[in-house]
């Protein structure tokens, strides 16, 4: 999904595809991060920041195109269900 010069209605899309990108980086760190990973137990015990911890588990995460990278169809297949809701009430359909 693109997200170069567009509509309104395309940039609001292209908003809520980078904060749902950094959703699933977070979700991805988290899984890095996990007090259970002894390395991760470890930072924790030794007083390290929770918070820091994490911030920089998620900062370390590869760009993308990650191995599996299925989030531009994903956000595609979410743009497309928007843009038929939008067209259905702007014509007055309901479900």
């Amino acid at each position: 999904m693109g997200c170069g010069a567009a509509s309104r209605g395309a940039t609001t899309l292209c908003a809520r595809a980078r904060r749902l990108e950094l959703a699933i980086r977070g979700v991805l760190a988290g899984n890095i991060f996990d007090l259970g990973a002894a390395a991760s137990a470890e930072r924790f015990a030794s007083g390290a920041s929770s918070s820091s911890s994490f911030t920089a588990t998620r900062n370390s995460l590869l760009p993308r195109p990650w191995a599996v990278d299925d989030l531009d169809a994903a956000l595609d297949r979410l743009a497309g269900a928007v843009r038929f809701t939008l067209e259905r009430g702007r014509r007055g359909s309901t479900p």
